[in-house]
C-alpha cells in the first residue's frame, strides 16, 4: 500500500503538473508564472525554513504584562456594566448593547444579521459616545495580539515559522499562516506595537530591517 500510494502521488503530481502547465499556455499567463510566482518557491521555503528567532523571556515578560492589563480593564468594564461580560461573546455584547443600553441594532451588510463586531462598536460610538466602548475595544485587541502573537506556538528550537502562501490573495501580493506543524503565526500581520515587535530578534551577526 505505502510503495502504491508512493508511486500514484508521484504519477498524480506530474500529470496535474502537465494540465496546469497547459492551462498557463492557453491563458497566455505561463511567462508570467516563470518569471514571478515560480521564482518565489525557493527563497520562500528557505524563509520558511529558518523562521524567525524569538526573545523567549521577553515574551514571556510581555505575556504576563499584557494579561495584567487585560484583567484590569476587564475589572473596569465589568464595574461599570454592573455584571461580569465577555467582551468576546457575541450573544452577551447583543444583548448588552441592544437590550440592557437599548442602542439601536447594527447589522452585517452581506448577511443582514445582527452584529456587535468591530465596526458595530465604532458605528455606535461615534453616534452615542461612551468611553466604555474604547475600553471594550482595547480589551479585544489585546485579547487578539495575545493570542495570534505573543502566544503563538514556537518550534522545539524556540523560533517562529510561517507557512507563506504565494497564491493567496486575488491582488497577487503574498499570504501567510501558522506552519504546517501547527505552530507559528501570520507573520505579515503582527501587531504595529513597538513592545509586541520587540520580541522578534535577529540572529548572530545579522540585524533586522
Amino acid at each position: 500500500n505505502l510503495w502504491h500510494y508512493n508511486c500514484l502521488d508521484t504519477v498524480a503530481t506530474w500529470e496535474s503538473a502537465m494540465a496546469i502547465h497547459k492551462e498557463l499556455e492557453e491563458f497566455g499567463t505561463l511567462s508570467f508564472y516563470q518569471t514571478h510566482s515560480h521564482k518565489l518557491i525557493e527563497p520562500l521555503i528557505k524563509m520558511q525554513r529558518r523562521g524567525v528567532r524569538i526573545d523567549g523571556p521577553y515574551r514571556a515578560t510581555l505575556d504576563i504584562g499584557l494579561e495584567k492589563k487585560i484583567v484590569e480593564l476587564q475589572a473596569k468594564v465589568d464595574s461599570a456594566v454592573g455584571h461580569p461580560l465577555n467582551v468576546n461573546s457575541p450573544l452577551q455584547m447583543k444583548n448588552f448593547l441592544y437590550k440592557e443600553l437599548g442602542l439601536p441594532e447594527q447589522t452585517k451588510r452581506k448577511t443582514g444579521n445582527v452584529t456587535a463586531d468591530e465596526d458595530a462598536l465604532n458605528k455606535l460610538s461615534k453616534q452615542f459616545p461612551n468611553p466604555l466602548f474604547d475600553v471594550i475595544l482595547e480589551i479585544r485587541h489585546l485579547r487578539k495580539v495575545v493570542s495570534t502573537d505573543v502566544r503563538a506556538p514556537l518550534d522545539s528550537d524556540g523560533r517562529l515559522r510561517t507557512s507563506y502562501v504565494i497564491t493567496g490573495t486575488e491582488t497577487g501580493r503574498l499570504a501567510s499562516r501558522g506552519s504546517v506543524y501547527g505552530t507559528g503565526t501570520n507573520l505579515q500581520n503582527i501587531d504595529r506595537d513597538v513592545s509586541i515587535r520587540r520580541m522578534f530578534i535577529a540572529d548572530e551577526g545579522k540585524v533586522l530591517i
